[in-house]
């Protein structure tokens, strides 16, 4: 009822819910949210209330109005986490980790080693440690406890994107950088699983570029960013491939952004490329057609509407399909 009928309207907007729990921003003082719950009857227990907080800690996580961490409670809970003796406690730590996946670059891939460990059904069967595994665990505890902390978007400064793949998952991190200082917003990572094991090198580049910006849009849509990849990267997401890269190069026209080459003297802007969309001579010359006559404001023929419309619809483009 609270989601649905008291904070319609500005929840995610001027404030978040989790249950019965409310945290509301903001830059100013702002009394919609108990205009709303006085309007609705409900009434706030005073002795739970906390006004005015410049940092709150919040379901395990402390906030601040530059970014996001976690509470001391929490890292002591993995920092403290004895080496795991049966499958069913490795399970436990992983599971733990995992709620701090977006603060440690590559986590996916790093614990992949860890969670061969725990191949067979018997949850309760003994942990063979090796040396090495020994080290990994206790590198990734520590790292993972002593996770860096991660802040909101400046809008008014640049945002850049930098992705990578292995023969195992994929990696990347989104940052700014004001004043020479580098701005952690979130470190991604994903493990290949099945048959995406088995995909060629250039669907594995390609998707880590699709899977980074498709599921951060949120943070990428509506900006224009730099999306830093080595030649390799930058190649595959603009050759015809797969059916599958083809795809992910007509989603990804959604976003607006540069590349920049990322090895030594070779760093080169290429805006050409912002779209990952390789065109052949006949579709620069439509292309130019319709540049010259969305400039005079004439209307399109069908053939031209045609050709607008497989590119930007309902599914992919700039959704644009219907008129």
């Amino acid at each position: 009822m609270i989601a649905t009928v008291v904070l319609v309207g500005i929840l995610y907007i001027s404030c978040e819910l989790y249950i019965d729990d409310i945290l509301v921003y903001g830059a100013t003082e702002d009394e919609l949210v108990f205009l709303r719950f006085r309007k609705h009857l409900l009434t706030l227990n005073p002795a739970k209330c906390k006004l005015g907080m410049s940092k709150i800690e919040y379901v395990g996580h402390v906030f601040d109005e530059r970014g996001v961490t976690f509470s001391e409670a929490k890292r002591d809970k993995v920092l403290n986490f004895p080496l795991p003796e049966r499958i069913k406690d490795l399970h436990s730590f992983l599971g733990l980790v995992n709620y701090f996946r977006d603060h440690v670059p590559n986590m996916s891939v790093k614990v992949k080693p860890l969670r061969s460990l725990m191949e067979g059904s018997d949850k309760r069967r003994k942990l063979t440690w090796t040396p090495d595994l020994e080290k990994l665990y206790y590198e990734t505890r520590d790292e993972v406890g002593n996770c860096p902390k991660l802040f909101f978007v400046d809008e008014h400064a640049p945002v850049t994107v930098m992705t990578d793949a292995s023969d195992y998952g994929i990696g990347a991190y989104i940052f700014q950088k004001i004043d020479g200082r580098e701005y952690p917003i979130i470190f991604v990572s994903k493990a290949f699983h099945g048959a995406q094991l088995n995909w060629a090198t250039p669907e594995k580049e390609g998707y880590a570029i699709f899977y980074t910006l498709t599921n951060h849009e949120h943070l990428l849509k509506g900006i224009k960013f730099l999306l830093k990849t080595d030649h390799k990267n930058l190649t595959y997401i603009n050759m015809e491939g797969s059916p599958k890269i083809k795809r992910w190069k007509l989603a990804l026209q959604e976003f607006n952004f540069d590349i920049e080459h990322v090895p030594g003297k070779d760093n080169i802007i290429a805006d050409a490329f912002s779209r990952l969309c390789a065109m052949h001579h006949s579709d620069l010359e439509i292309a130019e057609n319709l540049c010259l006559l969305a400039e005079e404001d004439i209307r399109i023929n069908q053939l031209e509407y045609e050709n607008i419309q497989k590119v930007h619809n309902s599914i992919v483009g700039h959704a644009g399909g219907g008129s």
